[in-house]
């Protein structure tokens, strides 16, 4: 993806509507990974998860996301921790790049407060190409 990157930053559009339909623009994408049990094994409620997507989440992406329901596992080999997660994916303009960051950074800090995680995986990816 280095090259189409590269040609990003220098204002051109890496996409082509012929390769991502009319009206293709390069956005960015950040999907976060929330676990959906706790430390006591007890597990998050969809009446606390809904609450928490409506005033966390929402409120700072009002243009719209997309959550879906996960079955995720992590650790290391012979102490593997599986469970129930939640998705959240927020595709936003690259002009909006580090204030929706900071958006994100809160709402993961928010989610390890309340629910007494260790931490909530980020992954970013840009340029994606989004029509409309």
């Amino acid at each position: 993806m280095g090259g189409a990157t590269g040609a990003w930053v220098h204002g051109e559009n890496p996409c082509e509507e012929r390769l991502h339909g009319p009206g293709a623009k390069p956005w960015m994408r950040t999907g976060l990974y929330f676990g959906q049990s706790r430390p006591d094994g007890s597990l998050i409620s969809e009446a606390e998860w809904e609450h928490f997507l409506a005033h966390e989440v929402t409120t700072r992406f009002p243009a719209g996301l997309t959550v879906t329901h996960a079955h995720g596992q992590w650790g290391a080999v012979g102490s593997v921790v599986r469970e129930h997660s939640r998705i959240v994916v927020v595709i936003y303009p690259a002009e909006k790049a580090e204030a929706s960051s900071l958006l994100l950074e809160e709402i993961r800090g928010a989610y390890v407060t309340q629910f007494s995680q260790d931490s909530v995986m980020r992954e970013d990816a840009a340029p994606v190409c989004a029509s409309f």
